[in-house]
């Protein structure tokens, strides 16, 4: 009897280091599938990774380039009114000779009328 315990007690050993050799050799397989699993997961968020970085240069670049263009347009704005602002200071300028010269002129007529023997009343040229 106690023969026949020993030996169920053998087999039943012999059954659960089967059992213990299947379930490590499973829990290896999944521990492999894990980790190809954490493995192609790794890679997908470093591909992930890549593309953000590159997808924020060329964001960072579009909006370099987007401020630079609208430098050169306000730089080409200034100068323009820059040159604007030259030629109304001209036109101001001309303008001004042109009552002073009708200011001395008027000033002239009149001192001759007021002085008729005085005929010669200087006139200042601009």
């Amino acid at each position: 009897d106690v023969r026949a315990w020993l030996s169920q007690t053998s087999l039943q050993k012999q059954q659960l280091r089967l059992t213990l050799g299947s379930v490590d050799k499973a829990s290896a397989d999944i521990a492999k599938r894990t980790n190809a699993e954490v493995a192609k997961v790794r890679e997908f968020v470093a591909q992930c990774r890549t593309e953000l970085e590159e997808r924020e240069q060329e964001m960072v670049s579009l909006c370099l380039r987007h401020k630079a263009d609208q430098l050169q347009s306000l730089s080409l704005a200034k100068s323009e009114a820059f040159r604007v602002a030259c030629a109304i200071n001209e036109d101001i300028v001309e303008a001004q000779k042109v009552l002073q010269r009708q200011w001395y002129h008027e000033v002239a007529e009149l001192k001759a009328r007021l002085r008729p023997h005085e005929t010669d009343v200087p006139v200042p040229k601009i």
